[in-house]
């Protein structure tokens, strides 16, 4: 990911510039690393392939 903002150098001074970049990153790691949303279903302690504690 390459950001450039107009009136900053290798270092964000801007707060507005450093929430809109970290607002972007954030949502750049949700949508390339989150987990998809089915992958612990039917699992009541969260764990994949885990089954009851007996």
């Amino acid at each position: 990911m390459i950001l450039v903002y107009e009136g900053e150098g290798h270092g964000l001074k801007s707060y507005a510039n450093l929430v809109d970049f970290w607002n972007r990153v954030v949502a750049w790691l949700d949508h390339y690393l989150k987990a998809p949303s089915d992958l612990f279903a039917g699992s009541a302690s969260g764990g994949a392939g885990e089954g009851p504690r007996r």
